[in-house]
Order: C-alpha cells, then sequence, then structure tokens
C-alpha cells in the first residue's frame, strides 16, 4: 500500500545570520501571540474593488493593521493610511499567531503575514517597511507553534511543506523536509544557518541544504518518522 502526500517547494533566497548572537531588543516572550495583536480581528464593510466587500482588520502594535477581503486580497495600512496591497497571493488572518510586527529602529519595521497555501502548507510573507514603504519582500516557512530557546536565542522555526512518505507497508521512506530555524536580530528577520545545519544533521544525518527535496528517500515509518540516516540506506535519485 503506497501513502502519498503532496509535495511542493518553489526556489527561495534566503536571509541569514551568521554564528549564534543574540537578537535585537524585542517584546518575545516565548510566545508569538504576545508579539503580536492588540486586538482580534474584526469585521468590516468596504469597497476596495471589484467583488471585494467583506473585509477581516488585525490591529497591531506601532499603528499598524493588516486588511485581507474575502478574496484573500492583502493590504498594509500604518496609522490608518495604505501602504501596500497585493493580489498576487492569497492572505489569511486564520491563524491567531499572524500577523507578527516588529520594529527594527525608528523608521524600520518587519511584518510576518500568513499566506493560503492550500492543499500545500501555508507559508509566510516578510515584508520590510522602511518610512512607510515596502522595501523589501521575501517568503518563508510559517512559524510552527511556540518559539524555544537555544543557546540563549529565542527561535522560530517551519518546515517548507507537508511531507511524502512512499513504498510498500514494512519497506516506506520519507523525503528531505528540514526544519529551519528562525531568529529576530538587530537587523530583522533572519534564517539562523548555525542552529538549522545543526538540527538537520541530527535528523538527516548530514546536511544536504535548507530546500525539500524529493531526490532523497530516508527509511521511515509509516508516519514519516525516520528510522536509518545511513547514506548508504538513503535513496538517492539519479542527476
Amino acid at each position: 500500500m503506497k501513502i502519498y502526500y503532496l509535495a511542493w517547494l518553489s526556489a527561495i533566497l534566503f536571509a541569514s545570520c551568521a554564528g549564534h548572537q543574540h537578537p535585537g531588543k524585542t517584546n518575545d516572550s516565548g510566545d508569538i501571540k504576545k508579539s503580536i495583536v492588540v486586538k482580534d480581528s474584526q469585521i468590516e464593510k468596504k469597497d476596495i474593488g471589484k467583488n471585494i466587500d467583506t473585509v477581516a482588520v488585525r490591529e497591531l502594535d506601532f499603528g499598524f493593521k493588516v486588511r485581507i477581503s474575502g478574496e484573500g486580497v492583502g493590504e498594509i495600512l500604518h496609522n490608518n493610511k495604505r501602504i501596500f496591497f497585493d493580489t498576487a497571493h492569497e492572505y489569511t488572518l486564520d491563524d491567531k499567531a499572524y500577523p507578527i510586527i516588529k520594529k527594527i529602529d525608528t523608521d524600520t519595521y518587519e511584518l510576518l503575514v500568513e499566506t493560503d497555501e492550500r492543499p500545500s502548507k501555508n507559508l509566510a510573507q516578510l515584508f520590510k517597511i522602511k518610512n512607510d514603504k515596502v522595501s523589501k519582500e521575501r517568503q518563508i516557512p510559517a512559524f510552527d507553534g511556540k518559539p524555544e530557546m537555544i543557546d540563549g536565542v529565542l527561535s522560530y522555526h517551519g518546515f517548507w511543506d507537508y511531507g511524502e512518505v512512499w513504498g510498500a507497508e514494512g519497506n516506506t521512506h520519507t523525503v528531505y523536509n528540514p526544519v529551519l530555524y528562525y531568529k529576530f536580530s538587530a537587523t530583522g528577520w533572519c534564517l539562523d544557518t548555525a542552529i538549522t545545519i545543526e538540527k538537520i544533521k541530527q535528523k538527516y544525518g548530514r546536511f544536504r541544504g535548507f530546500n525539500y527535496s524529493s531526490k532523497f528517500g530516508y527509511p521511515s515509518d509509516s508516519r514519516g518518522n525516520i528510522t536509518d540516516t545511513a547514506d548508504r540506506h538513503v535513496l538517492k535519485e539519479a542527476d
């Protein structure tokens, strides 16, 4: 019997931090939710475009709001002024842990908003906002669960997509699906490469990159838990 789960990953650029330095001053206290919301989402009516009338709003610290239509169209507002509008992604406020707003300096912030990628795993759109303009935008994994303290650094973790398990019962394999660890530093959110590589080696035996890959098959149980990381037992797709 074969067991399949959808596997997908688009190429992505990473911003990373060297070493294990402590992040800049934040409001983190071990719970993602405590760094974000001052008011829960509410529903209001507003005509912001054709066939768009129902809008969910999440009010955040520092005068920011994220407003999302029933069709997933996203807006970022600062002090009630719209500074960003996006129809290219489908945004969601279903997870109360998002959006996450962080202040870098007087006029610079970073904002994480969850995107709906169904049937794949949801991701997070990361915006750098300077002087009320989005100066940089990229996608990272949505964080899973509560952050954890690792080597004195508060680390947030997530992975790109749901795994895939295949093979007959008693001889199943799973893909290379690394968990990535992020931290908030004085310059913003960044991939903590040192911790991530260390964790990957613990789980997979060796580091094979930061991206999801179905080119490698690790012996596993039917739930995708790896049972053997010996290189000789890992299936490798021919290049």
